[in-house]
């Protein structure tokens, strides 16, 4: 829990290392201006400038935080025997993300456009701006609606800790993904159904504020998924490695993996993947008696 409290502190931080680059600004705004035809984190907000949608926008960008917060605790008090496995994909997610951040410095539009002005972006005009952001860390006032308690909250967020970096892929998309993954694992209807409205207008909302380009919150979510799978995966494979020549079993939200006993068995374990107890028990019928006591303890899991 203490190092998840440390997660926004360390943030500016992939700032201080990214910013030995040059910006990559420019490249995203043409691939963006090439996939979509003009430039949605421009045109999103100026189309639904009404203060509802603003402010469900800027309510969804502000639940990131308590979201994740939301999930640590709901893992530390409904599911202790995960804590430590959920903790350990969020942190891994969000460090995996920082790396990344740091060799692929994109700044976001609301950096990149207060940097080479409005004009020239609805002009379809994306000047390389270098180093510039070594120097200047300017940016765009939140577009919506001034007057909200959302859109107040969002900058002061703004104001207390962004740095031009981090655009590539967004993290809130991912980080975010990571959560509803873990809470579809957790098997909990309500807190998913809860967490949903909440995560929809926060991948929305990274384009609506400006704070990403709309290939940013692709990349967030497919990386999301792909982390929140692979790092479990590679967590149990880890546990099975160190452990006594026996099983592990893995759950990534959406797939059961038994590791057998033998090294000849890991083939046909990872032929079974099942989302069912009939293939759990079948895969239990397959192995050695030791072994389907572990699957009982998952159907309890």
């Amino acid at each position: 829990v203490a190092q998840m409290s440390l997660l926004a502190w360390w943030y500016p931080d992939t700032y201080e290392l990214n910013r030995m680059f040059p910006n990559l600004d420019h490249v995203f705004c043409r691939a963006e201006q090439s996939m979509f035809g003009f430039q949605p984190a421009l045109s999103f907000a100026s189309t639904f400038s009404w203060a509802p949608i603003s402010e469900l926008m800027s309510m969804g960008y502000a639940a990131y935080y308590p979201m994740i917060g939301l999930m640590v605790f709901f893992y530390f008090f409904a599911r202790y025997n995960e804590f430590q496995r959920a903790s350990f994909i969020l942190l891994a997610s969000f460090f995996i993300y920082y790396i990344v951040f740091i060799f692929v410095p994109v700044a976001g539009p609301t950096f990149y456009f207060k940097a080479v002005g409005l004009e020239n972006i609805a002009n379809g005009f994306f000047p390389a701006v270098g180093t510039y952001f070594n120097t200047h860390q300017e940016c765009l006032p939140t577009p919506g609606y001034v007057d909200g308690f959302f859109y107040d909250l969002v900058e002061q967020a703004k104001a207390a800790g962004e740095r031009p970096t981090a655009a590539f892929p967004s993290s809130h998309v991912g980080v975010s993904t990571v959560c509803m993954w873990l809470a579809y694992h957790a098997r909990n209807r309500r807190l998913l159904y809860f967490l949903t409205p909440f995560y929809v207008f926060l991948c929305l909302a990274t384009v609506y504020i400006q704070a990403h380009y709309a290939i940013d919150a692709i990349a967030g979510l497919v990386s999301g998924t792909l982390l929140a799978r692979g790092i479990a995966a590679a967590l149990g494979a880890a546990l099975f490695l160190l452990g006594n020549g026996g099983v592990d079993l893995v759950d990534d939200g959406f797939i059961i993996v038994r590791f057998a006993v033998f090294l000849d068995e890991v083939d046909h374990a990872l032929d079974l993947l099942a989302r069912d107890e009939a293939a759990l028990h079948a895969l239990g019928l397959a192995l050695p008696e030791r072994s389907i006591e572990h699957v009982a303890l998952a159907d309890q899991l």
